[in-house]
């Protein structure tokens, strides 16, 4: 018996049955691969960090808006990143570094979307150590502190084990130290 295109009985219900099987087989696949990429995006949530959310947008040299551990709100381009703090480029006025230890939050700006991908080289250094490199010049810097509205201005003179020494006030200065641990961000001043 043959059927209407002249194969062996039963060949259109075959095909059609195969036809299926290859339609299943492609919608399981399709399915799967949404659960993987689901699961996948649930694993990566889990383990993310203020840290690594810091690297992504530092990645893409995203505008973000970060609360600082002082309680201000800084804005700015992250600009790089090291073990324990993100670099956030505010033109006109300069760089500062934020303690990510000290941070509240990170969020993109508004309506600014981050660009692509690029490498990023992390500075090494952590911030106490970027603070020790830099006294060496003695520049005016602000330090922000943990809960503290207003920062500490003045000349970097030196950075100890556990706090940083500086000449605040009217030259010649008087000695202030400022612990370490409190401190959320730093912002470097100029000569002026």
């Amino acid at each position: 018996m043959a059927d209407e295109l002249g194969g062996p009985a039963g060949l259109d219900d075959l095909v059609a049955a195969l036809d299926g099987w290859v339609r299943q087989a492609r919608h399981g696949r399709a399915a799967g691969a949404r659960a993987r990429r689901r699961w996948l995006e649930h694993q990566a949530a889990e383990e993310e960090t203020l840290a690594s959310a810091a690297l992504a947008l530092a990645q893409r040299r995203a505008r973000v808006v970060l609360r600082a551990g002082s309680g201000r709100c800084l804005s700015g381009w992250a600009a790089g990143l090291g073990p324990d703090f993100i670099a956030l480029a505010q033109p006109p006025a300069g760089l500062t570094l934020v303690s990510l230890r000290l941070a509240t939050s990170l969020a993109t700006a508004a309506g600014e979307p981050p660009g692509p991908a690029r490498p990023l080289s992390p500075c090494r250094s952590d911030l106490a150590g970027v603070l020790d490199a830099m006294s060496a010049e003695r520049p005016r810097v602000a330090l922000g502190l943990r809960a503290c509205p207003e920062p500490v201005v003045g000349r970097l003179v030196s950075v100890g084990a556990d706090v940083a020494r500086l000449s605040v006030g009217p030259p010649p200065g008087r000695p202030a130290w400022v612990q370490l641990e409190a401190v959320s961000e730093v912002s470097p001043l100029g000569s002026g």
